[in-house]
């Protein structure tokens, strides 16, 4: 990558950020570095598991919903909180593979093998041939990727249904943790769910698909129903508080 790249690509960033800090002049960006980790890549469940138990008055327990779950410990942010803070978890993912794991490892946890989105359908989904080093990581169901990040893919049909439609099958009322990381189609998920039916207290996005700062989409239709961009975490993840918990903030 010549200078001349690299000076448009530093300029982009810089573009990003200052559009960023124009939407939201007071959401902090927490650098991962500064985190350590339990389970999760990037420190997330060490960030969110002080966030909820120790800053906002919320006992230990409750549900977990893990979409895009993948792995069952590898980089999990939800293992944490099942292990230490009795919350019972529904891991939610397309490959069916991972259930045989999932039952090995944490047996606890319900497992469901599907995709979301906004609708009911059948979608392509890409997978990373076994043993590449994207394996165990993602895949993607975001058009007909023959390889991801470098990775050689397989294609496969898969069931889609909203997330609406999971937490009903599953009576949850209420959820302490949302945790959605689909490589690219978050909205979609989210679009996918009554809020009217269940209150879900935080929510953890991956969000980088358009640039390092995230989408705004996503952040203008949560707030429309009734969440708070709390904070980023580094170039990857939102999280969002529900107006309801942010009223029980410890002085």
């Amino acid at each position: 990558m010549n200078f001349i790249t690299r000076l448009i690509n530093w300029l982009i960033r810089q573009i990003d950020f200052i559009k960023f800090r124009i939407k939201n002049p007071l959401v902090p960006i927490v650098n991962p570095l500064t985190l350590g980790t339990y389970y999760s890549q990037e420190g997330q469940d060490l960030y969110l598991s002080t966030l909820l138990f120790n800053e906002f008055e919320h006992s230990a327990g409750g549900y977990v919903v893990d979409v895009g779950c993948n792995h069952p410990e590898k980089y999990s942010n939800s293992k944490f909180f099942e292990k230490y803070f009795n919350c019972k978890t529904i891991a939610i993912d397309p490959i069916e593979e991972y259930r045989a794991l999932w039952k090995e490892l944490r047996p606890d946890a319900i497992f469901v093998a599907t995709a979301l989105g906004k609708s009911t359908s059948t979608v392509s989904l890409s997978i990373p041939e076994s043993g590449s080093v994207y394996d165990d990581m993602f895949s993607s169901i975001t058009g007909n990727n023959p390889k991801i990040g470098g990775a050689s893919c397989v294609q496969r049909d898969v069931p889609c249904v909203t997330l609406a439609s999971v937490i009903e099958t599953h009576r949850l009322d209420e959820i302490t943790l949302l945790s959605i990381d689909v490589e690219g189609v978050e909205l979609d998920v989210v679009e996918g769910i009554d809020f009217e039916k269940a209150l879900i207290k935080c929510l953890i996005i991956e969000n980088n698909t358009e640039n390092l700062f995230g989408s705004e989409k996503i952040r203008e239709f949560l707030r429309l129903k009734g969440y708070v961009f709390f904070s980023r975490i580094g170039f990857y993840d939102d999280v969002f508080l529900h107006k309801s918990l942010l009223q029980n903030a410890r002085p």
